[in-house]
């Protein structure tokens, strides 16, 4: 039964789902793996089908409506507890689900500011989550430390038209930020130019690079010690980008302290875009990729060369 769920909601047969309830059977106490292999309830993995594999909305709006609250609560309070589950929160609030819906005693909203969750948090509130709502510690106001960017969309909802991360950003930082990355990269790359690179990345808010050489050095490495654990290609593809395995870290330098010239920086990519929600980091990512052919115009790259940054590969 689990398995014939399973396969309806990952390929959005609504038909299928509708027979499931007709025959009077229930989502409250099935649960379905997911192609990673990981137990979820129907209405979780509904929000993955649709986020991720291609799967319906529809299909998600049924499983949702026939969900009791206490599942409701539980799907949404799982994926508010971390912003890389953005994706399948904004599928859920999509399909109509209550925002300040309740788990122990505490909303999501409280949950993201408390998990320092900043997408989630004004995702959360731009479909009507309550910041001043009271949980066991207290309204997601109270919650967020004074003066913090949460603090400030918290205010700018309660205030009557909730404002995106974006617009509590320094750009002029994010400007200097991307001016020192390609300082950095540049004088790195004039130090290693007997070096080809297949990928630089961000790992942690620190540049990191490496060649194919040293990858295949790692994969021994890892061969050696987790044999079993690298024999498919997946495996290997996953560490060749994995960017805390990299081997080069470069060091960052100040604007001020070099010769190289960085005019040629375009920060177009710094414009608001529709429903623009972008943190720092993401804005830093944008910079790095928007501008790659002249931030790396002096780096020997392979023909494949990849920026890898927050689990993508651009």
């Amino acid at each position: 039964m689990s398995e014939m769920l399973t396969q309806a909601i990952l390929k959005g047969d609504i038909l299928e789902i509708r027979k499931f309830l007709e025959t009077g059977n229930s989502f409250e106490n099935v649960q379905v793996v997911d192609p990673k292999g990981f137990g979820r309830s129907p209405l979780q993995f509904a929000a993955i089908a649709e986020a991720d594999y291609g799967g319906s909305s529809e299909v998600t709006k049924i499983i949702f409506e026939n969900s009791s609250e206490p599942k409701q609560a539980e799907a949404l309070f799982f994926f508010a507890s971390e912003d890389n589950y953005l994706a399948y929160t904004k599928v859920l609030l999509k399909a109509g689900i209550q925002p300040d819906v309740s788990e122990q005693n505490q909303t999501p909203l409280q949950l993201a500011v408390g998990n320092h969750n900043l997408k989630t948090t004004y995702w959360l509130l731009a479909y009507g989550a309550d910041s001043q709502k009271k949980g066991k510690y207290g309204s997601a106001i109270e919650i967020a430390n004074s003066g913090s960017v949460y603090e400030e969309i918290l205010k700018s909802a309660i205030e009557g038209k909730v404002k995106s991360p974006y617009y509590f950003l320094d750009l002029e930082r994010i400007k200097e930020i991307l001016r020192s990355w390609t300082n950095s990269i540049q004088l790195f790359s004039a130090q290693h130019n007997d070096q080809k690179f297949y990928v630089f990345g961000i790992d942690v808010g620190r540049l990191v690079a490496n060649t194919e050489e040293a990858f295949q050095k790692t994969l021994q490495y890892y061969v050696k010690n987790y044999g079993d654990q690298y024999k498919s290609q997946e495996k290997i593809q996953h560490l060749r980008y994995s960017s805390g395995d990299f081997s080069f870290s470069i060091p960052i330098v100040k604007t001020a302290n070099t010769d190289v010239e960085v005019v040629g920086l375009d920060f177009s990519f710094l414009e608001p875009q529709k429903d623009e929600d972008r943190t720092e980091k993401e804005l830093l990512r944008d910079g790095l990729v928007f501008n790659r052919d002249f931030i790396f115009k002096h780096t020997k790259v392979s023909d494949d060369f990849k920026i890898f940054a927050f689990g993508h590969i651009y």
